[in-house]
């Protein structure tokens, strides 16, 4: 399994992923994050980038999620081919 360190905003629609941890800068919203389901080692797959006010959707665990730019910009994620 190879992984590759991104952003969220880069990655492709379909693509699967790993949560690896969350940014310092945006740590008020690891609470959050946490609480949708997003810990660190958690797989997801990215479903679209959608409108201003959520510009992602990811399906994590048969769940679908939608996060807001400052949620989005928190998470560091890994991608996983």
């Amino acid at each position: 399994m190879n992984t590759i360190k991104t952003y969220l905003t880069e990655m492709a629609i379909g693509a699967t992923g790993c949560i690896v941890g969350y940014d310092r800068a945006y740590s008020g919203y690891t609470g959050k994050l946490i609480a949708k389901g997003l810990a660190p080692g958690i797989r997801f797959i990215l479903i679209r980038h959608a409108c201003s006010e959520f510009p992602l959707q990811l399906e994590v665990e048969g769940n679908l999620i939608s996060l807001s730019k400052p949620e989005v910009d928190a998470l560091c994620v890994e991608e996983v081919d």
